[in-house]
């Protein structure tokens, strides 16, 4: 009998599980109890009996409670393939549903009013626009001959007629690149491999024309810049050294709706390295009613639970409600409970006037192909701060992150080139890197401080024109009004379907992107786009919105 029970809570079959938990608890309280006490037993006997009682509560504990972390992670990672064959229980569990992660939200109390605190720095800009000028397209041609200096819209290709607002998703082309591209393409004609060595930018060191200007549009030092491989590629390799979790410091954490990808990174580290997503993976959310993250709920629960966890991993501007975090409070709260900290800074690259040296965050990876405009799927950047340059940290390596002055001895003992260079893997595609070079170009003849005061001024002028010009009814902002804690996007709830509106967009010329089942994401980027396109953006959805 007590076999039976055992095999049928071990069963794969849910319903078998179940059923058998009365059968097993009769078994132990109407039957081995009583057995147990019985005068008629020997020694022998009673052992077997104590021996099942034990092996049958210890099935109904791991069916209700779980196993314990500890000896959870050593069945699950003795060996790689256990966690990629189909019976093992724990990739099952991964492959066919959703995680169930907690989410963390804030509680009210005597704290900062956000739509105040949200109102009283945005007036710090809202200021300078003459209000009663707003809805005249003289006023937009006005802002933009006072923004010029900024604007390099003339060295960027637009789609012809078109309002082109989502430079949150893919960058326009600027109209150095195919020069840049044909330059190299030429090299590799005439010179074959000796173009490693060879011409104005030798390949054996291409990636030393591009780390400077990089480490400048994100407030980095040159050892702390690489460019290599994607984004999410990026996230993983750069895990290896700064997510090493222990039974007592295991846990993640990263906000609520983080981009998909974020989450499947995280979640596949955490069962790699034999812990449960569910209990190893928190979210921050914000508080009921609210739309974005408060600072300081994450560092309250940074202090009730910083003893835990190993690794934040925040996205440097949200990408769906468009909130830029504080990234320096953020790093010292985590730093505080000994937790490593690190952003997914896709979203705030070229749009965010970063400075990540100063923040001082362990490390950072973000695309180029948004607002860095380097062209769809190009490679990413990391950022692996100064105090790691020279630390022994533990990385996946590669050739080209050896030493440069050795690295075609081609010896098999790895030395790592200091900084973000020594996780370099392989030698970098110089197509790809002239498409990053080309825009780099442009944000330093730029400025990033200037596009950011440009920025500031262009996202506002569009939060007001909505204000001013579309019903509250029809539309909410979704992106926090205090322009130091946004980009450029602004994220828009509105009250019709947004297939339907995207489709009108369409025929009218404007391309934005949407998130079912209500957001459209508008990212006036202030590069390339002007005050005139905002104004006459609105006035656009306004006709849209009356169709419905």
């Amino acid at each position: 009998g007590a076999f039976l029970a055992h095999t049928l809570l071990a069963s794969k079959v849910q319903s078998l599980r179940y059923l058998s938990t009365y059968v097993t608890v009769v078994f132990l309280f109407v039957l081995l109890v009583p057995q147990f006490s019985s005068e008629a037993l020997g020694v022998q006997q009673r052992l077997d009996t104590l021996f099942v009682g034990f092996l049958l509560t210890l099935d109904l504990f791991t069916l209700f409670v779980g196993l314990p972390q500890g000896v959870k992670r050593r069945l699950t990672s003795q060996n790689a393939g256990s966690m990629v064959t189909e019976d093992n229980p724990f990739n099952a569990h991964y492959n066919r549903r959703a995680y169930n992660v907690r989410t963390y939200r804030g509680t009210k109390g005597p704290t900062t009013d956000l739509y105040l605190h949200d109102l009283k720095q945005k007036n710090n800009f809202v200021k300078e626009f003459e209000l009663d000028a707003l809805a005249k397209r003289q006023y937009a041609q006005q802002l933009d001959r006072k923004w010029a200096h900024v604007t390099k819209k003339n060295q960027f290709y637009h789609p012809e007629g078109k309002i082109y607002f989502c430079g949150n998703s893919l960058g326009l082309q600027p109209v150095t690149t195919r020069d840049f591209i044909i330059e190299e393409l030429d090299k590799w004609a005439e010179h074959g491999v000796d173009g490693h060595f060879v011409g104005k930018r030798p390949w054996f060191e291409i990636e030393s024309f591009l780390v400077e200007k990089m480490a400048s549009v994100v407030g980095a030092k040159p050892v702390e810049v690489a460019i290599m491989n994607s984004l999410t590629t990026n996230v993983h390799l750069l895990m290896v050294p700064f997510y090493r979790p222990t039974p007592k410091r295991f846990k993640i954490l990263i906000e609520e709706n983080p981009f998909p990808s974020d989450m499947y990174v995280v979640t596949s580290q955490i069962r790699f390295h034999g812990y449960d997503p569910e209990e190893a993976l928190i979210q921050i959310g914000p508080r009921s009613g609210e739309e974005f993250i408060r600072t300081e709920d994450i560092v309250s629960l940074l202090e009730e639970e910083g003893d835990s966890i190993a690794l934040i991993l925040l996205g440097g501007v949200q990408f769906l409600s468009g909130q830029a975090f504080d990234y320096k409070a953020i790093t010292q709260a985590g730093h505080k409970q000994g937790c490593i900290v690190g952003f997914d800074m896709a979203h705030a690259a070229g749009n965010i006037d970063l400075q990540l040296h100063e923040y001082g965050c362990d490390f950072a990876t973000w695309c180029t192909y948004k607002y860095l405009n380097s062209g769809p799927g190009n490679l990413s950047g990391i950022f692996v701060h100064e105090r790691h340059a020279h630390s022994d940290l533990f990385r996946f390596a590669g050739w080209w992150g050896h030493k440069r002055n050795s690295r075609f001895q081609l010896k098999n003992a790895f030395e790592a080139q200091p900084g973000a260079a020594g996780f370099q893997l392989s030698n970098p595609p110089v197509v790809a890197l002239m498409g990053i070079l080309s825009s780099l170009d442009v944000f330093v003849e730029a400025g990033m401080k200037n596009l950011r005061e440009k920025s500031y001024r262009l996202t506002t002028y569009l939060e007001l024109m909505l204000e001013n010009q579309i019903s509250s009814q029809d539309m909410t902002i979704l992106t926090p009004g205090d322009p130091s804690q946004r980009g450029c996007q602004l994220s828009v709830r509105l009250a019709r379907p947004v297939k339907e509106v995207m489709k009108r967009f369409a025929s009218r010329g404007i391309i934005c992107d949407d998130r079912e089942p209500d957001v459209i994401r508008l990212a006036p980027t202030p590069l390339y786009n002007t005050f005139e396109e905002v104004f006459d953006f609105v006035q656009q959805l306004k006709e849209v919105l009356a169709e419905f």
